[in-house]
């Protein structure tokens, strides 16, 4: 299981590496990516997923090596993408970004969250994690 979930997390690494540095436009680099949520998850047990990681130091090492220095390269180069088409605002920082995605990849992750049923409500929450509760930017309306 230790292997399976290396070489996963390896490949699942590689995928979006060359998906986000390819010169697809940004909605269908979103379209992509997005659609890509289940490949890791529908490969594995989530629970033997979380007993393996929490008992098991070298996956572990894997898993937040990922987090803490791959991951970022990703998102760095969605947003990048992004801004330079101008879906992303400008002004939202690679920490925020981080930060924002992170809380949604934590609800994603929930067993509950995995099942096939909720492909809507994943639809759902990935509009939300993109265009927020407004669509849009709220500038400051008083004059």
């Amino acid at each position: 299981m230790k292997e399976t979930i290396i070489n996963l997390l390896e490949s699942s690494w590689k995928i979006r590496k060359e998906l986000c540095e390819s010169d697809l436009p940004f909605p269908e680099l979103l379209k992509r990516l997005t659609s890509m949520k289940n490949e890791f998850f529908d490969q594995i047990n989530l629970d033997s997923f979380w007993a393996l990681l929490n008992s098991n130091p070298e996956v572990k090492k894997v898993v937040d090596d990922f987090n803490k220095s791959r991951y970022p390269y990703i998102v760095s180069k969605f947003l990048e993408k992004g801004r330079q088409e101008g879906y992303i605002r400008k002004e939202i920082s690679l920490e925020a970004a981080m930060i924002h995605l992170t809380m949604y990849q934590e609800v994603l992750m929930k067993p509950e969250m995995q099942k096939k049923t909720n492909n809507e409500l994943i639809k759902e929450l990935m509009d939300l994690m993109l265009y927020g509760l407004a669509g849009q930017a709220i500038g400051d309306q008083t004059e």
